[in-house]
């Protein structure tokens, strides 16, 4: 995450394409842990309304931070963590109510397409939930990333035949290439809880991006 963050915020300085193509896809790790993560703590938290609040709130401080590293009015990655975290409560709380829930996700989906991973993001942490019925490890670890497959397949490969798209669609190809390579950190999780480190990995988000807006602005 911090890499792909550099990459934006530094772009500019980074001369070679071959290093800011690593820097900027070495990210694609991040959001599926993430993503994995969100769904293993939304079935182990004691409240989902604090998890709920905990996002939103570090979401809020993180805006102007991630808005001026990245110069794009959009949501952070912690309102998309946020939208799947309701997506998830809301399929469990309308299990007799499937199309109330449908038309609820739908409208989740959309709201996705404003923030950090865009629309595949909710769709990716609802598959891990769907994934976890799955008996098979291999299968369970590996199932949400055909979402990641389908967006490389219809989305970004077409764009790297486009001259005027090439080099930022390699880039964002390779980023998805690397998000595959989580899955091996997925499938060799065995279920316990490390370090307690909860509300650091919070602060790091903004308090990243704050260090790296404020070296951007000494340079």
């Amino acid at each position: 995450m911090t890499c792909n963050h550099i990459a934006h915020v530094f772009g500019g300085n980074i001369t070679n394409g071959c290093i800011y193509a690593a820097v900027y896809a070495a990210g694609g790790l991040t959001f599926p842990v993430m993503a994995f993560l969100l769904v293993e703590g939304y079935y182990k938290t004691k409240s989902v309304y604090k998890y709920a609040m905990r996002l939103l709130i570090f979401g809020c401080v993180s805006l102007v931070p991630f808005w001026l590293a990245f110069g794009e009015f959009y949501l952070n990655v912690l309102f998309t963590l946020l939208l799947g975290l309701i997506a998830l409560y809301l399929y469990d709380l309308l299990e007799n109510r499937r199309a109330l829930f449908l038309i609820l996700f739908i409208l989740i989906f959309a709201a996705g397409a404003y923030c950090d991973w865009a629309y595949i993001g909710v769709p990716f942490i609802f598959a891990v939930r769907l994934a976890r019925k799955i008996n098979n490890k291999a299968a369970r670890a590996g199932l949400p990333y055909l979402i990641i497959i389908f967006q490389i397949a219809v989305f970004i490969m077409p764009d790297c035949f486009d001259p005027a798209l090439k080099s930022a669609a390699l880039n964002d190809l390779y980023f998805m290439i690397i998000s595959l390579l989580s899955a091996p950190l997925v499938y060799f999780y065995n279920g316990k809880r490390g370090f307690k480190m909860k509300y650091a990995f919070y602060a790091y988000y903004p308090a990243h991006l704050i260090i790296l807006v404020l070296v951007k602005a000494l340079m």
